[in-house]
């Protein structure tokens, strides 16, 4: 799976599909070049983190959401940067899945958003979170959703701060895509 457009993509990221029949070292051919693997607004994504679920052996990636503000995709856009006031490009994460690894599915719900809830009680809205990568346990189920994040204005009192940082959150048992813990 591959971040790509056929030239400047100006936000429009696409996901295609490329395979090498001789292992991950390549050549790779895209399978997928003239075509992505969803050319609706609301599958516009980068950042895909793929994985084959241990138990029923289906493959899942969770992305970093491009989709617009008015795209169909359920929650007020992805993207950056997150405006707390209003919601929009706060809805970062997608996910798209497939029975074979060939044939995908993009789902129009969120995976997760911008907002983390501490376990002592509090809130922060980031203004980005990109870059999912999950952690598993010995099982093979995801235990915890590592992405690249960036705090809010308001978290660094009002100061617009151009530095990123790693978060790492527990996932919720039992509900394997949704992150906020």
């Amino acid at each position: 799976v591959y971040r790509g457009c056929p030239w400047n993509c100006q936000g429009a990221e696409k996901i295609g599909l490329a395979f090498s029949p001789t292992g991950w070292r390549g050549p790779f051919n895209k399978l997928t070049a003239d075509t992505p693997l969803c050319n609706e607004p609301w599958c516009e994504a980068e950042d895909a983190f793929v994985w084959r679920d241990a138990t029923t052996g289906h493959y899942h990636a969770l992305l970093h959401s491009m989709a617009s503000v008015d795209s169909e995709m359920r929650g007020k856009g992805g993207g950056y940067p997150c405006d707390e006031a209003t919601g929009d490009n706060c809805s970062v994460g997608s996910h798209m899945f497939s029975r074979d690894g060939f044939s995908w599915t993009f789902s129009k719900t969120i995976a997760y958003n911008t907002t983390i809830e501490f376990r002592g009680g509090g809130r922060e809205v980031l203004i980005r979170r990109e870059r999912p990568q999950l952690l598993f346990d010995a099982q093979g189920a995801p235990m915890i959703l590592v992405n690249g994040a960036t705090h809010s204005t308001a978290a660094n009192k009002g100061k617009v701060e151009d530095y990123s940082f790693t978060l790492m959150v527990p996932i919720q048992r039992g509900d394997h895509l949704n992150a906020v813990a």
